[in-house]
């Protein structure tokens, strides 16, 4: 029975969050309108341990895609910094005046005149 348990994923480790964070809030001003917040959040963990033992593997992996497309747009900027990261020993990152496009040249050239492949844009920079 247990291997056939569905377990974890993104959109569970992300209820769980929500669940510690309306509880901590719950704790901090466990008076009014919070008092609420405590059984809400306990809902989120019932709601993340069905999903976690449940069986039916092809719904789970919906849910968690349809989440994963929600929180994309949110996760963009920070999949490209991750990716630039990689190659800022290489390479150095500007963002086009007119139109923001993100342009990268090599280092250690000095300054160069860089030209946006975008708009056309022409300004000078050192690398």
């Amino acid at each position: 029975m247990l291997q056939r348990m569905y377990g974890f994923d993104s959109l569970s480790i992300f209820l769980i969050l929500i669940c510690c964070i309306l509880n901590l809030i719950t704790f901090i001003r466990p008076s009014g309108s919070f008092l609420y917040l405590g059984p809400v959040g306990s809902l989120f963990l019932i709601v993340c341990a069905i999903r976690g033992i449940s069986v039916n593997y092809e719904q789970r992996q919906k849910e968690n895609e349809t989440f994963l497309d929600m929180i994309r747009p949110l996760t963009k900027g920070l999949d490209r910094w991750e990716e630039e990261r990689g190659q800022r020993k290489m390479f150095r990152f500007f963002n086009c005046s007119d139109c923001r496009q993100r342009i990268c040249v090599p280092k250690g050239k000095g300054r160069i005149e860089i030209t946006c492949p975008e708009c056309g844009t022409k300004f000078i920079k050192k690398t």
